[in-house]
This record gives C-alpha cells, sequence and structure tokens, in this order.
C-alpha cells in the first residue's frame, strides 16, 4: 500500500508542477511587458524621457524612485500626475526636486516650447528633474515670455482641472498581475511539498 502510494504521490506532483510553472512564467512575463510598456508610453510624454540619467545612470522610470520605475514615485512623478500626464508650460517651468533648476531645464525644453513627437531644444546633458541630486550642467537660457504654450493637443486632450488623473487602475493591474504569480508560485510549492 504504502509503495502504491508513493508514485501516485509523484504522479500528482509532476501534474501539478507542469501546468504551474507555465501559467507563472506567463504571467509574470505579462506583468513584465505590461510595466516596460507603461515607462515607454510616459517617457514619450516628456521631452528626452528616454534619456533621463542620475548621477551617470539612466534611469526609465523618470516618476519613481526606483531606476527601472514601479513602486513609489519621486516628486517629479508626482508633479507629472497632477498635470494630467502631460507635460504643460506649468510642468515645465516648475521645479520638482528643488535643485533650483526647472523641470524644462533638466529635461531639454529650457523655453517650455516642446511637444510630443517634436525633437527637444537640447537632447545632451539630461539630468533627473525628480532628485535634487541630479542637475544638468547647461547654460540656462535668458527668461522667455511662456504664458502661452505651443503644445499642439486639442482643448479636448487637455486636462480641465489640475487634479491628479486616476492612474492607480493600470498600477493595481500590475500588483495584481503580480500577486497572482506569486499565489500560483506558491500554491504550486505546496503541492510539490506536499
Amino acid at each position: 500500500s504504502a509503495q502504491v502510494a508513493a508514485p501516485q504521490r509523484e504522479s500528482k506532483r509532476r501534474f501539478l508542477m507542469f501546468p504551474m510553472a507555465p501559467l507563472s512564467l506567463w504571467v509574470l512575463a505579462v506583468t513584465w511587458v505590461t510595466s516596460a510598456l507603461a515607462h515607454k508610453k510616459y517617457q514619450s510624454r516628456i521631452p528626452n524621457g528616454d534619456k533621463v540619467v542620475r548621477n551617470g545612470i539612466p534611469w526609465p522610470g523618470v516618476g519613481h524612485d526606483a531606476v527601472a520605475g514601479d513602486g513609489p514615485t519621486n516628486a517629479f512623478g508626482v508633479a507629472f500626475a497632477r498635470a494630467g500626464e502631460l507635460w504643460t508650460v506649468e510642468l515645465c517651468m516648475a521645479d520638482a526636486d528643488e535643485d533650483g533648476q526647472s523641470n524644462g531645464h533638466e529635461l531639454g525644453d529650457p523655453n517650455c516650447t516642446w511637444s510630443p513627437g517634436a525633437e527637444p531644444a537640447r537632447t545632451t546633458n539630461i539630468s533627473h528633474p525628480g532628485f535634487n541630486d541630479s542637475m544638468t550642467s547647461a547654460k540656462s537660457p535668458p527668461p522667455t515670455n511662456t504664458t502661452t504654450s505651443t503644445y499642439s493637443a486639442t482643448t479636448s486632450d487637455r486636462p480641465t482641472t489640475s487634479k491628479a488623473p486616476s492612474s492607480g487602475a493600470p498600477r493595481v493591474r500590475v500588483y495584481g498581475m503580480q500577486i497572482a504569480c506569486a499565489i500560483f508560485a506558491l500554491i504550486g510549492w505546496k503541492y510539490l511539498t506536499a
């Protein structure tokens, strides 16, 4: 009887292990892809979003404390969310990290004239607008009249209030997938060690 039970247990372990592994890997892959696509979307909404550097380290998660993004937002991420996740004159002129350089100056749009898809005024010496230990060595331009924006979006594309958008939904979806992956891994571990 003990000899019969051991093969059945081993068979049960193999059965559960193989379906769980691909499912867990699939959920993990979807999480990574979703996160990577989200960063590209946000990078394209700010000048030089894909060229931000902090202390010599490329920083693709510009709005986050972590290099790769995800997790808590930094000062620039909070300001970006308040601006409706759009590059506005107000966001450009502000100094989110309080280092004495405007967000626009750090990101290569010192005159606040950049619009999505356009070439920024400067594409080198890009620093991080969310951390005050990251400053550009580029010279500040003379002040210009920036009371109007050359942002090419229609009025319907612009936020009507300064309230932060409900950007919690994508973050919840990403975290939900990570939690699901962890649950599948735990279930698989339980059956493998049973």
